[in-house]
């Protein structure tokens, strides 16, 4: 019909009212098949819709870029106030470092000479002092400062003690008279004859005990406790160790009487 009438009747071409009411009811035609619920009442209602949803979205958006702009600007606060916190931390710290750094009493040099000096100096000391230092070192053990040098010097003056003291606590009488002879002639030595001229007059002393004992029983104890050694031409030597026992005995008021 809308073909009919707009392409044959009089005139051709011609769009009047009851074209545009036909095809106005086709249209509603077309759209109530592609809907399940068409109105033209809800069409301008929907339109509505549309607009003010769009309305509501640009707001919305507006609203989010607000409110992304404060959070930013909340993060940037708050990570520089960290910022400044850290930095000021250690500031803190560091101050309070060379604060006490700057508080700390400097060591009295005098003070550490008179620890030290209560254990004396001695070449078997020292001796003692070096072995110490060389087993901590080998357990990766600092042996550095002063208090560790104090330290260890007392443990060495400690273990001699001890030495002297189970040396003492075995030793003949005799034999110890024979270490202050040996210590007459230090750097000189005895002859092995002198010695065994000695042994053989303990011996006699004392026949009972040692009748029996020949001359290497007797300096058995004395080589292995380290008070004597034999230089190249046999001749008996005092060791350093030795006069240090000696030393001990008469500054600390031991017996030398021993048995035997």
């Amino acid at each position: 019909m809308i073909f009919f009438n707009y392409l044959l009747v009089e005139p051709k071409g011609d769009i009047n009212k009851g074209l545009l009411v036909l095809l106005s009811i086709l249209l509603i035609l077309v759209l109530s098949e592609s809907f399940d619920s068409f109105s033209l009442g809800k069409l301008i209602t929907i339109s509505r819709e549309v607009k003010k949803k769009g309305v509501q979205v640009k707001d919305l958006e507006r609203k989010n870029s607000e409110l992304l702009k404060q959070l930013i600007t909340i993060s940037s606060t708050q990570t520089q106030t960290q910022q400044h916190t850290i930095v000021s931390g250690d500031y803190n710290e560091s101050s309070q470092r060379a604060s006490e750094q700057e508080t700390e009493p400097e060591v009295d040099k005098e003070e550490i000479e008179k620890l030290l000096a209560v254990v004396g100096d001695s070449i078997v000391i020292s001796e003692l002092v070096d072995r110490i230092k060389a087993e901590m070192e080998e357990k990766g053990l600092s042996t550095h400062g002063d208090s560790v040098k104090i330290l260890i010097k007392h443990l060495a003056g400690t273990r001699l003690l001890l030495t002297f003291e189970q040396i003492h606590s075995l030793i003949f009488g005799s034999q110890i008279r024979l270490l202050k002879k040996l210590n007459e002639s230090t750097g000189i030595g005895k002859a092995t004859d002198f010695v065994h001229t000695y042994i053989d007059i303990a011996k006699s002393t004392h026949a009972d005990n040692l009748s029996s004992w020949d001359y290497n029983q007797y300096l058995s104890y004395l080589y292995s406790s380290l008070l004597i050694v034999d230089d190249d031409n046999n001749n008996i030597h005092i060791t350093e160790l030795g006069v240090e026992y000696l030393t001990w005995i008469i500054r600390d008021g031991r017996r030398e009487d021993s048995p035997l």
